[in-house]
């Protein structure tokens, strides 16, 4: 079997050496030759004959161990080894691996070593025989190649995508902590639009808050004259009920009614080893409190509770219970005017002043009734299709991110096919409609009526013309705009143009934009261009950025139809206009 191997070699061996090709200018010129082509090449290279003695040495090894490539030829093996090895970073390795390739001459090996430098160098090394014309093994040659700014470049690409990756998956879950909330507040809304009276108004409340952001269980107690508490516990096993606690009975209660902070609203406390005759109801270990707040004083407490202990909150987190909070106490303070209200009715009018003021809040119920009736019927409508609609809208806001984390994806081979543009570039837009409603942002397209397919990839296509739009948006964030999409043919391409109204950029920076990890904006990494011209390129396309003084930008991008991508190389078309 092992000579079948070393046949074959040696076949591999002939038929390279077969296939050099030498011109008879040059002949007897071959030691010169071979010494340019050493001293040409980026590798560090170094030959050895059979007994391991270093015959050969180029210039750029001597350059990565730091060697003389003269001393190395002239010194014995065991020299050489003993100065590489205070070069590298684990010489027991290197020198395991040296030894069992000696042993084999035929046998091959690829792998990376780490110089013992400042700053660490690494190098990928390869080994494997040398056979002369006849296919004779005459030696071993070893090659070194510098890759340590090729790992530091991977290195930051696979941190930058991480980070992404962490913030999609936090802007995830913050989507969907932030959609928990909207629906307890519009339940919220909709009770106090049914005008229910305070205890179904109170278990309404409790039930649409009950298990917000993971916790367990909730309660909702209000004070009444006597200084008690009265209100409902709603515990983790669904199971609700009514309470009623002296404020004194309970430590936790006593100090949130205490609390002299000023100010409307609420303010939440956090008790992460909760004990008291409250926590005993709700069945909790950690309680989060808010205190509701009326004309300064504290009229009540709702409060969340949790299996585990926790002594922290995220911030987005505490901003999500403190706007539920504060809807509460709106909740209650509309409440109890409406039962004001609905007193001042049912008395006589014994003065101007008393008329006056029941006129005002008769006008004020109206006004709040107004209100919450839209809110209601908005309700309605969200349990059949409204709450849909939102999460879509939201979900294409996510997928227009993807398709700009999958646009750094490495694409070797580009199968072309024809695509038809027009309705690739249309079905984009409404992916990114949402980010252009919050920007301020109307899009208009125009479109030829007849387009030729262009030559391409469409998932490709699809990430290039998300990163120019969402570009586009970015440049309009701040005051709002006009995105104006057109598609023209011009000749045998078809031209998409990507244009904005904003602020423009300046003409220093333009021909730095598709520089990677260059961007204008600090809160940009800096490879979305570079990603769209990248594609462009893989198209053999073209793509040019235009911005005038007085503001906007337009970016051009030249697509070929499908008969010209043969015809043109890597530059794409020669001058589209």
């Amino acid at each position: 079997m092992k000579r079948r191997q070393m046949s074959g070699r040696a076949d591999r061996s002939s038929n390279f050496w077969s296939g050099i090709a030498l011109s008879p200018l040059v002949a007897g010129s071959e030691a010169s030759i071979i010494q340019a082509l050493l001293g040409a090449t980026d590798h560090g290279i170094l030959m050895t004959d059979l007994r391991g003695m270093d015959v050969v040495c180029n210039p750029r090894f001597g350059e990565l161990f730091g060697l003389d490539p003269q001393i190395v030829v002239r010194s014995t093996r065991d020299e050489v080894r003993r100065m590489a090895l205070q070069r590298v970073k684990d010489p027991e390795g290197f020198t395991t691996v040296m030894e069992r390739l000696y042993a084999d001459p035929l046998r091959e090996h690829e792998d990376e070593i780490e110089l013992n430098s400042v700053p660490p160098r690494i190098l990928r090394r390869y080994s494997g025989p040398v056979f002369d014309a006849q296919g004779q093994n005459i030696g071993r040659v070893w090659t070194f190649k510098d890759i340590t700014e090729t790992r530091r470049l991977q290195e930051e690409v696979q941190s930058y995508a991480a980070r992404l990756e962490a913030q999609y998956q936090k802007q995830t879950r913050d989507l969907w902590e932030t959609n928990e909330i909207l629906t307890a507040m519009t339940a919220i809304s909709a009770a106090i639009a049914t005008d229910p009276d305070l205890p179904s108004l109170m278990w309404e409340i409790v039930r649409a808050v009950g298990a917000l952001l993971g916790n367990a269980c909730a309660g909702l107690l209000l004070k009444n004259p006597e200084d008690r508490l009265e209100g409902i516990v709603y515990r983790a096993n669904g199971e609700g009920e009514r309470a009623a606690i002296c404020i004194q009975e309970d430590a936790i209660l006593a100090d949130v009614f205490q609390n002299r902070s000023a100010g409307e609203g609420a303010f939440l406390m956090i008790h992460p080893q909760a004990e008291g005759l409250f926590a005993h109801l709700l069945g909790c270990r950690s309680l989060i409190l808010a205190a509701l707040r009326r004309e300064g004083q504290v009229m009540g407490v709702l409060a969340w509770g949790a299996a585990r202990a926790d002594s922290s909150i995220e911030p987005l987190r505490a901003v999500h219970l403190q706007a539920v909070a504060d809807q509460v106490a709106l909740a209650l303070q509309i409440h109890g005017l409406q039962q004001d209200l609905r007193a001042a009715q049912e008395r006589t009018v014994e003065t101007a002043k008393i008329a006056a003021a029941g006129t005002l809040a008769v006008s004020i119920a109206q006004e709040i009734r107004n209100l919450m009736t839209p809110l209601q019927m908005e309700l309605g409508l969200a349990r059949r299709s409204a709450a849909l609609s939102a999460a879509r809208v939201q979900l294409n806001r996510l997928c227009a991110l993807t398709h700009r984390l999958l646009a750094l994806r490495d694409v070797p081979v580009l199968y072309p096919v024809p695509v038809a543009i027009k309705p690739l570039v249309s079905g984009l837009l409404p992916l990114v409609r949402p980010q252009a409603e919050i920007d301020g942002v109307t899009i208009r397209t125009r479109f030829a009526r007849s387009l030729p397919d262009v030559c391409g990839d469409a998932g490709r296509l699809e990430h290039l013309f998300i990163i120019l739009f969402l570009n586009a948006l970015h440049a309009m964030a701040e005051r709002g705009g006009r995105l104006l999409v057109t598609c023209a043919e011009e000749g045998e391409w078809v031209r998409i143009d990507v244009k904005d109204t904003g602020k423009g950029i300046p003409p220093e920076q333009l021909s730095r934009l598709f520089d990677p990890f260059y961007s204008t904006r600090t809160d940009d990494p800096g490879l979305g261009l570079f990603s769209a011209k990248r594609i462009v390129d893989e198209h053999e396309g073209r793509i040019r950025i235009t911005s005038p003084a007085g503001g906007g930008t337009c970016v051009s991008v030249w697509l070929p139809t499908p008969h010209p991508l043969s015809h043109h190389g890597p530059s794409g078309p020669a001058s589209p206009s």
